[in-house]
């Protein structure tokens, strides 16, 4: 049966529509938390509460709230991975599905790609619409209400501007880079059910202090690591960097992590060369063979 870009549409927004609530709830509860309890709590600028110029004290919790909405995504999409590929046989849905005109390829597609990456880049756009208010706040609280005239809205949009393509990159990497980890749990899922988990941490225990497999195992999995945490402090650097990051914060400059995109893009371009990168796709790969394999037998 051949791709039909139609039907991937459909089996997308299937995805929106059962899960719109809880992405949106997970997204906007902590920043709408903020933004209530802002006029009641203290905001400490500079080592010693010296001023802070208000398009600097405008543009970095606006750019901050953005990322930290993407990265709540991406944790609630690690944490629901379990359920993904049993929802159907759980709600008693998946005869109906089946029964549509879609692969099982495109199934999977649909999903991971909804819950990985579009989600995460739709939790980006709410953060910068959640940021606005909350960074408005900021400034009203720290430096009066009579600072909003001071702000330079050009350098605003203009730091914006730099910070929001770097973190669509990095949320497509992110996408990429997690593959494995998702699938794998979601593929453990579909073939042990409730068993899943505990057998994938089990395993993934014993390979990493079994003697016979550490020596390989532990060197793998710590490169993963710093490739995930290269991922999410290139981001961070290029938003501080983009967000004026002389700004200081309860004393703590925030200079030390800057990066620009021209530095951020030469990382991920030495992650994504690595053979580690094509070990991850191969896993995913796999994963993904399993997880269609698995529903394939269920017809």
């Amino acid at each position: 049966m051949n791709f039909n870009l139609t039907r991937f549409r459909t089996l997308m927004q299937r995805e929106w529509l059962q899960n719109r609530w809880t992405w949106l709830i997970a997204v906007a509860a902590l920043p709408l938390i903020a933004l209530i309890t802002m006029p009641f709590g203290t905001v400490g600028i500079g080592p010693s509460g010296g001023s802070t110029p208000a398009t600097s004290l405008m543009l970095l919790p606006w750019a901050m709230t953005a990322l930290v909405c993407a990265t709540i995504a991406w944790l609630t999409t690690l944490f629901s991975a379990a359920s993904l590929a049993r929802r159907d046989a759980q709600d008693r849905s998946i005869e109906f599905w089946l029964s549509l005109p879609s692969t099982h390829g495109e199934h999977f597609a649909a999903q991971y790609l909804t819950h990985a990456l579009l989600f995460p880049m739709g939790a980006l756009a709410v953060g910068l619409v959640l940021g606005l208010p909350l960074a408005l706040t900021v400034v009203v609280k720290v430096l009066g209400a009579a600072s909003l005239g001071a702000v330079d809205w050009a350098a605003v949009l203009s730091g914006l501007a730099g910070a929001v393509p770097a973190a669509l990159l990095a949320l497509l990497v992110a996408a990429v880079w997690l593959a494995p980890l998702v699938l794998l749990i979601m593929a453990a899922s579909a073939w042990l059910k409730r068993l899943g988990i505990p057998t994938l941490v089990v395993a993934a225990i014993a390979l990493y202090n079994l003697p016979l497999t550490r020596g390989a195992v532990r060197p793998l999995w710590n490169a993963y690591g710093a490739g995930i945490e290269q991922i999410m402090q290139g981001a961070i650097g290029v938003f501080l960097t983009s967000s004026l990051p002389n700004l200081k914060i309860d004393g703590d400059g925030l200079a030390g992590v800057e990066m620009s995109l021209a530095q951020f893009l030469a990382k991920l371009g030495s992650m994504l060369a690595s053979p580690l990168f094509g070990l991850c796709l191969l896993i995913a790969a796999a994963c993904f063979w399993a997880l269609v394999e698995r529903r394939r037998r269920a017809v």
